[in-house]
């Protein structure tokens, strides 16, 4: 029963269902990534400026500079919808030149999406972490917090800014999406899950680490 239904979500293939689960993430995110606002990154600015002792319609003008806006949400949800364009473009062609797969684009498509469902749950589990747990982090410390991700391992205070974004994105979250990601393109092709997950992890894997190269690169050429 429960293989029929895995099975249906990854291969009955749709336009309303890709928009549909696109919105619903986007949606979420927004939720999450406001909530976080309210309740966590605008606090502790406001906790900041009261122990440096900034009077109060000071701090009024300052927290009205900083308001949460549209905008900042659409770059965020941008960058999302590019993520799972690119992915679902790499992994399409991927499939095809490694193991001559022959799949409608809209098939594969679905399946990113429905395993983009991986980094909602990253940003959850942020939230609840950050808010339940209320870890001692300073602002800096905040923008670069990815759960369970190899930076925590680090100070971030003292780790070369090159090296920051690469250890952020190793992390757990990305094993998940990517053991989800296979899951699903096995299930959408009938092929054994252990050669889809060597596939997906060759090229999902391989362009994920090329991307960090760059990123790195970049960041080295700018600084």
């Amino acid at each position: 029963m429960n293989n029929a239904i895995s099975t249906n979500i990854f291969t009955q293939v749709s336009a309303k269902r890709i928009v549909g689960g696109i919105l619903l993430l986007l949606a979420c995110m927004f939720i999450l990534n406001y909530a976080s606002y309210l309740t966590i990154y605008k606090g502790r600015f406001v906790n900041y400026l009261l122990l440096r002792g900034v009077e109060t319609d000071v701090i009024d003008a300052q927290i009205a500079e900083r308001a949460y806006q549209l905008k900042d949400f659409l770059s965020i949800a941008g960058m999302f919808l590019l993520t799972i364009l690119s992915v679902s473009v790499v992994m399409y062609l991927g499939l095809y030149v490694i193991n001559n797969i022959k799949r409608r684009f809209a098939i594969v498509l679905q399946v990113v999406v429905i395993s983009m469902s991986v980094f909602v749950a990253e940003y959850l589990a942020e939230f609840l972490w950050l808010y339940l747990v209320k870890p001692d982090y300073t602002s800096i410390e905040l923008m670069g917090f990815t759960l369970f991700s190899a930076l925590q391992l680090f100070d971030i205070n003292t780790t070369p800014s090159y090296l920051l974004y690469a250890l952020q994105t190793i992390n757990l979250w990305e094993l998940l999406f990517c053991l989800t990601l296979a899951y699903g393109l096995s299930r959408s092709t009938g092929i054994k899950y252990s050669i889809m997950l060597k596939s997906t992890s060759i090229i999902y894997g391989g362009a994920l680490l090329l991307w960090i190269l760059l990123i790195m690169s970049l960041n080295l050429f700018l600084n």
